[in-house]
């Protein structure tokens, strides 16, 4: 059953600014902690224990002081008589708008243990398709610096030793030597510019994909049409997409405020535009099916759970499977795609310093090739 909460503040405003202005100067907690806050607050309420004694005793075995901070912080206002959800709302950098909503609706319909247990699944999800991404970019990045670091030695240290060998000989060298030959002087003479060339271009570039729509709705899209790796980047946002959704949905949320929270949840302002549009379509009459096929992006068993599940009424449980399907897609994926890059990142180092090498030696080949 689906219990619709309106979407109002949950107190008088003078004392929100209050709690607020409160917030400002308590740390966040990370996401590890946020993860095992959800986890043991709801195996202790599931237990029988209250609200107030299961944030005494997770407070009590935590160790970093930030949080120690923080989890205080909320017990006090708990203690002034404030809802949970109000309570939680202080601290906006710890606890996101959906966190705190639907800690709101599991109050109001009397079901704050099953309603933990739904965010502790969202953001333990979350957490692996997280912790699976940056296991994948370790490795490629990793050997990637290895590669700069090697080739910067090989053409600051290495090469200007084999160059004033082959000036004593005085003989004419091959292209290839000539070319390497100008790099190195260039990294040597003028390294400290290149250098602060990349770190600007870097920050440049940080700055307009985390800031400029433009070139972030570019890059996303950019990220999608790349072959494999966008095909793996479809299924996380779209398991994101529908674990999120069916998390708030199974909150008791309405349809069009659980698309709203669901719009970022994939990370791609692409999915966001649909997402939205899908939610507009919504408003004006639209099934949630024929909303998400019209945008033209999401997969077409996505599509279809979600009219199988809004015809039987089960559209939340659908949704969970979509994710469990599409989550499990994108493990396999990633657990298939790490192997192959380790070899081919191998092949790429050994063939730059290869290639190095190979453009140092080429004139002792030749002048050997003569003397015979």
């Amino acid at each position: 059953m689906h219990v619709h909460i309106p979407n109002k503040p949950l107190e008088a405003k003078p004392r929100q600014n209050r709690l607020q202005k409160h917030s400002r100067s308590a740390p966040k907690l990370n996401a590890h902690e946020l993860l095992q806050f959800t986890q043991q607050i709801g195996t202790l309420l599931q237990a029988g224990i209250t609200l107030p004694d299961a944030m005494k005793i997770f407070r009590q075995g935590q160790q970093r002081q930030s949080s120690l901070t923080l989890l205080a912080s909320v017990e006090r206002n708990l203690a002034r008589g404030h809802s949970f959800a109000r309570a939680i709302t202080a601290f906006p950098k710890s606890f996101d708008a959906l966190y705190s909503r639907l800690i709101a609706v599991g109050e109001s319909s009397g079901t704050l243990e099953q309603t933990f247990s739904h965010l502790a699944d969202l953001l333990l999800r979350k957490r692996q398709i997280q912790q699976k991404v940056r296991t994948a970019l370790m490795h490629p990045l990793a050997i990637s610096a290895v590669a700069c670091v090697v080739t910067a030695l090989l053409l600051i240290k290495v090469v200007p030793e084999f160059q004033h060998m082959f000036g004593q000989f005085g003989h004419d060298l091959p292209t290839i030597t000539l070319e390497v030959i100008a790099l190195s002087d260039q990294l040597r003479h003028q390294g400290h510019y290149w250098s602060l060339g990349l770190a600007s271009s870097g920050y440049l570039l940080r700055r307009a994909t985390l800031h400029h729509a433009a070139t972030q709705f570019f890059v996303h899209r950019a990220i999608l049409r790349i072959p494999v790796i966008g095909t793996i980047a479809t299924d996380a946002c779209v398991a994101r997409f529908a674990r999120t959704l069916s998390t708030s949905y199974a909150a008791g949320l309405p349809i069009t405020d659980a698309l709203g929270y669901a719009a970022t949840a994939p990370g791609n302002l692409l999915f966001t535009q649909a997402v939205r549009q899908a939610g507009a379509a919504i408003d004006q009459g639209a099934d949630l099916q024929s909303a998400l096929d019209k945008t033209k992006l999401f997969p077409d068993l996505l599509v279809h759970m979600i009219g199988v599940g809004e015809q039987a009424g089960m559209l939340d449980t659908m949704l969970q499977r979509a994710a469990a399907y599409y989550e499990d897609r994108f493990d396999n994926a990633i657990d298939r795609l790490i192997p192959l890059l380790e070899p081919a990142m191998m092949v790429a180092l050994g063939g730059l310093i290869g290639g190095l090498m190979l453009a140092m030696y080429l004139p002792l080949f030749q002048m050997g090739s003569v003397l015979s």
